[in-house]
């Protein structure tokens, strides 16, 4: 869940990251977790994030940051994956 967004998956969400990808790079990039809690199958981990905005077309660059909320589980198999996945700030 980009901030503004819907909620995405699939190739909605394969998209938003090609297009913020291919026009933004993100120095200094860094998750910093506040908590991390177990629920059952489930891992449930938020805390705060900063990076520079950069943009690839040569507009300043500028700080951004927020918070966010990461849900892992445990498929089946027992890989873990990213099942939610919320972030906002900027």
């Amino acid at each position: 869940m980009p901030p503004g967004t819907p909620a995405l998956q699939g190739e909605a969400l394969r998209g938003w990251f090609t297009h913020a990808l291919a026009n933004f790079r993100f120095p200094d990039f860094e998750i910093k977790p506040a908590t991390v809690e177990r629920q059952g199958s489930s891992v449930i981990e938020h805390g705060n994030w900063t990076a520079t905005l950069d943009a690839r077309d040569g507009s300043p660059s500028r700080p951004v940051g927020g918070t966010y909320i990461t849900v892992y589980g445990r498929l089946a198999d027992g890989r873990v994956r990213v099942t939610r996945d919320a972030f906002h700030g900027f």
